[in-house]
Order: structure tokens, then sequence, then C-alpha cells
């Protein structure tokens, strides 16, 4: 009697297919050791999806009996996609700017190379922040694997001008006004319009506490926006109603750019 296996599915690993590693087993009641084959024979590789195999026992006497299953060979592994390293990106308008960016790659076990497809697509407009750029690849079995790198658009400046200290060290009297100032550089340098917008927050014990919009009425400014005002950035910050201490002040160009 001859006994084969039940069909197997196998997942492919490579443009072959599958190796397929099954037993097949005879018993015959005069020939305690029937010779059994199989073809293709375990550990061959599987190069269609759907494969017979055709197994054979046969005794001492020449009595053979026969049998098959199938290997179904499947391909249900996504494609790796290789993308480029994050990009930095210095902002032209207050929209952002474009960046472009190598392209990605995708490799598949079964199929080989593979081209891969990204969005937002290199040369797009990309907003002040940081944005995830997604790529992905798909094989001919429909799997599609994806991979993601980030761009990271900020705008060129100054740091803070006088006469505040950009090393935190400032020291004003308590209801003055102080003027704090930045200017736009390089490649951002003609932005007039830019959004800046300054908060604050009191440190105590070293401990920065609840952060809060700054708020200001005089001297043309109001809420806690910048103004540009010939070549820079002007915010005049009135500290009255402060209580007099150490504070944590921040510049909001749309993504964090604090000084203290």
């Amino acid at each position: 009697m001859l006994t084969v296996p039940a069909a197997m599915t196998v997942e492919a690993t490579g443009p072959t297919g599958a190796v397929a590693n099954f037993t097949a087993t005879a018993v015959d009641t005069s020939d305690p050791n029937p010779t059994v084959t199989c073809t293709p024979a375990t550990e061959r590789h599987s190069r269609s999806a759907r494969q017979p195999v055709t197994c054979t026992a046969r005794d001492a006497s020449g009595n053979t009996a026969t049998g098959g299953f199938t290997v179904t060979v499947v391909d249900t592994t996504a494609p790796t996609v290789t993308v480029p390293g994050d990009v930095t990106a210095t902002a032209t308008s207050p929209a952002g700017a474009v960046a472009a960016y190598p392209p990605a790659s995708g490799r598949d076990l079964v199929a080989g190379p593979l081209p891969a497809t990204c969005a937002p697509v290199s040369g797009s407009m990309f907003g002040l922040g940081q944005t995830l750029v997604t790529c992905t690849a798909t094989d001919p079995s429909g799997n599609t694997g994806s991979a993601q790198f980030r761009v990271t658009v900020t705008y060129a400046w100054s740091g803070v001008l006088q006469p505040v200290n950009a090393d935190g060290t400032s020291i004003f009297k308590a209801g003055s006004t102080v003027p704090v100032k930045f200017a736009l550089t390089g490649a951002s340098a003609p932005v007039t319009t830019a959004t800046a917008r300054l908060s604050l927050a009191k440190i105590s014990n070293g401990i920065e506490g609840t952060v809060v919009e700054a708020t200001s009425n005089v001297a043309a400014t109001t809420g806690n926006l910048f103004r540009y005002d010939g070549g820079q950035y002007i915010y005049n910050w009135s500290t009255k109603g402060l209580t007099p201490g150490t504070y944590s002040v921040k510049i909001d160009l749309g993504v964090d750019r604090p000084w203290r």
C-alpha cells in the first residue's frame, strides 16, 4: 500500500519557485522494504504554480502501486523597498520648498528588481515642517511593499537678533517692552510674509511651565504674530503684567526654533 502526502502549498523563495520537502511511504505484505520514487523528487524546485507529483512503489516481485498529489507554489511575500535617506530643504516661500530626492527601488524574491513609486513625487512643493514620503512597489502576484522617509522644510534664519542674546543671558526690566527680532537668510531671505509667532513659558526651579501665546498691543504689534519691517521680522513684546523671573521664549516659524 502506497501512502502519499496531502496536497501541499509552499512559499516561493526565488525565481525558480520553491523547494518542496515531502515523504511518501509504502507497506508490502511480502517485501519489508519496497522502493518508493516520486517525480519530481523531494527537494526538487517546483517551477509552476501548481505541479503534480507522481509516486510509485515497487516491491521485490515487481509489483507496483502509484499515487499522486499536487504541490502549489504561492508568492505572498511583499517586495522590499529601498528609499533615500531623509531630505532637508530650505523654504523659499511661506508655502515651503520644492524638494527633489533620488529614486526609490523595489526588489522581489521571485520577480527580482521592481520599479517603485513615491508620493509626494520628487520635485513637489513640500510645506514647512516634516512630510512623510511613502514609496511602494508591487510584484506580479499583487503583493505590495512600502517604505517611508521624511522631507523636512525649514526657513533659513539669523537666529534671534539684538537686543536679545541668543545664549539666554538677556536681562530686561519687568514691565518693559522687548523688541524680539530675527531675519530670514539665504534662499529664505526674499520671504516677507512668513507667519511667525511668539510664545513663552515661565521657568521655576529649572522646570518650564505652561507655554502660552505672547500678547502685546504696543508699537504696531498685536496678538502674537511678528511683522516684517525693513528686512527683518519684529515683535514688540510687552512684559507688562508678567511676574519677575526667568522665561523661555519661543519663535515658531512653522517648525520649532526655540531660544532662551
